[in-house]
């Protein structure tokens, strides 16, 4: 999503933007460029987005792509404002690990409520048992529970490995910013 003068966005809105967007990475991602058939588990695997390529890994025969960035950092003059594009990156970019989760201490404690924090944190996590074999399959985009103040994408118990397994499908999870107008 670009940012334009006068745009006024609703939640609505946002969903149905950050669904296009992760629709349209898993595409890319997922889009035919060279067949890595047979790959085993603990395996590198290189997938490209619309922003570069990626390094994810392979878990129980499913393709893990995590922390892929699909806005920039909503800090400064992010903040408040609707996401823009991530800059471009050169070379293979990991994608081994989860994205930080949206500033969220709990009120209560002050402790995170999932794992690491920050403003950079406009991320998708995608899983999926084929990786440019050609095969259709349905993308299920997760946006977490949290009451609009806590978890995220990156929760391992979002895990996308046996939805994939059970039903070869893609999986995407989402962090996102929440408590703020959009």
């Amino acid at each position: 999503m670009k940012r334009t003068e006068g745009n006024s966005y609703t939640r609505r809105s946002f969903i149905q933007k950050t669904s296009m967007v992760a629709a349209g990475a898993s595409l890319t991602l997922f889009a035919p460029r060279s067949v890595q058939a047979g790959t085993s588990d603990g395996a590198s695997t290189i997938g490209e987005t619309a922003f570069g390529r990626v390094r994810g890994v392979v878990n129980s025969g499913v393709n893990v792509f995590k922390g892929i960035p699909y806005g920039a950092d909503t800090s400064g003059a992010n903040r408040f404002m609707p996401a823009v594009d991530p800059a471009s990156w050169v070379g293979v970019r990991d994608a081994l690990a989860y994205g930080d989760a949206t500033p969220q201490n709990n009120p209560a404690t002050g402790r995170q409520q999932d794992g690491h924090e920050s403003e950079d944190c406009l991320v998708l996590n995608v899983w999926s048992r084929g990786l440019r074999d050609g095969g259709k399959r349905p993308v299920m985009f997760w946006i977490h529970g949290g009451g609009f103040r806590s978890l995220s994408g990156s929760s391992p118990g979002y895990d996308g490995t046996n939805l994939c397994n059970r039903g070869d499908v893609v999986v995407v999870t989402i962090n996102h910013r929440r408590n703020c107008i959009l």
